[in-house]
């Protein structure tokens, strides 16, 4: 199983590119557009249960935060992610 995520460049995310936009600004553009990230795809396959919550947390988390929050084993996630909106 794999999670994807594919932003394609609509003309609205192709003006902010060209105007130097933040990557902030390109990606909520892009999810308003119908982008979905690679956490919602992870939460799609939770519902469809596919996968686990400690699953998708770790694969999409930066790698610099994920040995705060996971400790470096897998499925160590604990309630330090309870305040999260994932």
């Amino acid at each position: 199983m794999a999670l994807y995520e594919v932003m394609p460049i609509k003309d609205e995310i192709k003006e902010l590119i060209l105007q130097g936009a933040s990557v902030m600004d390109i990606k909520k553009t892009a999810v308003a557009v119908g982008l979905q990230t690679l956490r919602m795809s992870g939460l799609a396959k939770i519902r469809e249960g596919m996968t686990t919550l400690d699953e998708v947390l770790e694969t999409t988390f930066p790698t610099r935060l994920r040995k705060y929050f996971f400790g470096g084993a897998p499925g160590s996630s604990d309630r330090r992610l309870a305040g999260f909106d994932y």
